[in-house]
């Protein structure tokens, strides 16, 4: 029997069709150097959309009030005199045996080892109609409470005063409305002081 014939030995192409090596693995591509790792993944590199600055907010709890419409001042401190309001007409019957010669709003204080504030008055300088000389003073709440009812006459003495501030009023020696006795003091606001005194000077003449 004849010898088989030896199978060709395979063709190698350069550039030309040829038969490829049937037992090489396909060559891959190499892969670009994506730089060095030791041992943490690269971080994803931020969108162009991320990388613009924003602007910084501030926030302190709650937004800011806003600015009060201008009033008046707040009085000062010391300054506790009753607020001034239209002094009654001179003349004015409060009943047939008296009238009024002067009203005036203040605040009335008494003296207990202190000064004690009693709170706003109306302060009324009374004289009897038939009698000129029976006269007295007359102080009342808002809620028409006697506080004070001192007779007055010729010599009553009496102390005036004024604040840094320009109220002031008379300090004198009264009795209230049971008959106490006691050192008692009128303020009136700046306003009323001038014609306050003037009055109360008069009245006791």
């Amino acid at each position: 029997a004849p010898s088989p014939v030896p199978a060709a030995p395979p063709k190698f192409t350069f550039g030309s069709a040829g038969t490829s090596f049937s037992s090489a693995k396909p060559v891959e591509p190499a892969k670009p150097f994506s730089g060095f790792s030791f041992g943490t993944t690269p971080a994803a590199t931020p969108k162009a959309a991320d990388t613009k600055a924003k602007a910084p907010t501030f926030s302190f709890g709650s937004p800011p009030a806003p600015s009060p419409a201008p009033g008046p001042p707040a009085p000062a401190a010391d300054d506790d005199a009753a607020p001034p309001e239209p002094e009654s007409p001179v003349g004015v019957t409060i009943d047939k045996s008296e009238k009024s010669v002067y009203e005036v709003r203040a605040k009335l204080f008494r003296y207990t080892k202190e000064w004690r504030d009693c709170g706003v008055t109306t302060v009324r300088l009374l004289q009897n109609v038939e009698h000129a000389r029976k006269k007295r003073v007359v102080v009342r709440t808002k809620l028409g409470k006697v506080e004070l009812n001192t007779s007055v006459g010729s010599g009553f003495k009496f102390e005036k005063f004024e604040t840094k501030k320009g109220s002031g009023g008379i300090k004198f020696f009264g009795v209230d409305a049971d008959g106490k006795e006691g050192m008692v003091m009128l303020k009136v606001a700046k306003d009323n002081l001038a014609k306050f005194v003037e009055e109360f000077t008069n009245f006791t003449r």
